[in-house]
């Protein structure tokens, strides 16, 4: 029988980590050095983890995990203050609400771009992650298919074509529902 701390651990673990590359792009968008966002990255990572109990279920963990993000890098270039490769307070809130305002977009894209990969052919879906999500390359992908590298770019580019072209389609059909 799952206990409830088990419970809590699982939601946050699945929120987290399809969150975990957002917050993380989220914090480098907002500070130069690599070592600082590393530092924040784990800072935000420990803090969300801490005020889990405080997140409301339902609601957008995305969200609620850049705005700790966020909170997290004020005061790191509050500590960092001398340091003139830190942005300002000021800019860093200025960069937040510019990065919230796009996620909306980004999300909207990811979810037709999702749609549009599902309306793909098996063999299409099938090159595709093996491409991108299994992190293949063309060479391997070549000799395990036994196709030409000039023929497996072409298809590559083929399918990028449509579903951009399908992301662009559902996107302006969506503007004109709303």
């Amino acid at each position: 029988m799952e206990t409830r701390n088990e419970k809590v651990t699982e939601d946050f673990l699945r929120l987290y980590n399809q969150e975990q590359r957002a917050v993380y792009s989220y914090i480098r968008t907002l500070l130069h050095s690599p070592d600082d966002v590393e530092d924040v990255f784990q800072e935000t990572c420990i803090a969300l983890w801490r005020s889990f109990d405080q997140f409301q279920p339902g609601t957008d963990f995305g969200a609620w995990a850049r705005t700790t993000a966020r909170f997290r890098v004020l005061a790191h270039v509050k500590k960092r203050g001398a340091d003139k490769l830190v942005f300002t307070s000021e800019t860093v809130e200025l960069l937040a609400r510019e990065i919230e305002e796009d996620s909306a977009a980004i999300s909207s894209r990811s979810a037709q771009l999702e749609g549009c990969v599902k309306k793909l052919s098996d063999s299409d879906r099938e090159l595709l992650a093996a491409r991108y999500l299994n992190g293949r390359s063309a060479a391997e992908l070549t000799t395990e298919l036994g196709r030409p590298l000039s023929t497996l770019y072409k298809s590559l580019r083929r399918i990028r074509r449509a579903l951009l072209q399908c992301v662009e389609l559902s996107l302006k059909q969506e503007e004109h529902v709303t």
